[in-house]
């Protein structure tokens, strides 16, 4: 897939901005990474150069810090918690509205698959207006994933009434 609209911010290392066909851009900051195979099998192989220092690539993007991690290991770490799920509606668009009552550990939310406008996820200040956009948009179908200790520290707003969002937390 080329990546010909896509593009990394040198002025705001680890910020990402993507520009659709159709012009509208959208940013944000990257916190989750998906490994393939391939993927772990480059990491491993360049574990040493990584624990070596800084490491520059294209100049945009440096890592000065990389902790040792065991790549190869397929067993889950003791003290997961239960696994809880649920839905939440924003009734307005423009009216933010508080995610559930819900400690966890993480929470990922999923803007729901028949959404026609956009999801934005955010702090008590989350804003769905195009104009005045504050928190992580989310198309239909679009995740993220958060290490908070409760749901209700998220909010939502939304560009069309009616629609939400499908959660999962560990607890």
């Amino acid at each position: 897939m080329p990546l010909r609209n896509n593009r990394i911010d040198p002025a705001a290392p680890l910020r990402v901005a993507v520009v659709t066909d159709d012009g509208v851009t959208t940013d944000g900051v990257v916190r989750t990474q998906v490994w393939s195979t391939a993927s772990l099998a480059w990491v491993r192989a360049q574990q040493a150069v990584l624990d070596a220092g800084t490491v520059v690539l294209g100049g945009a993007i440096s890592v000065t810090t990389m902790p040792s991690v065991n790549v190869g290991s397929t067993s889950h770490p003791s003290g997961l918690g239960a696994v809880v799920d649920g839905r939440q509606v924003v009734t307005t668009a423009g009216t933010r509205v508080q995610m559930s009552a819900q400690a966890c550990k993480s929470i990922a939310v999923t803007a729901e698959t028949d959404n026609t406008g956009i999801i934005v996820v955010g702090a008590v200040t989350v804003v769905a207006a195009i104009a005045t956009r504050q928190g992580l948009p989310l198309a239909a179908g679009a995740t993220a994933t958060f290490a908070v200790d409760n749901a209700n520290r998220l909010y939502l707003d939304a560009t069309v009434s009616g629609e939400g969002v499908t959660w999962i937390a560990i607890s």
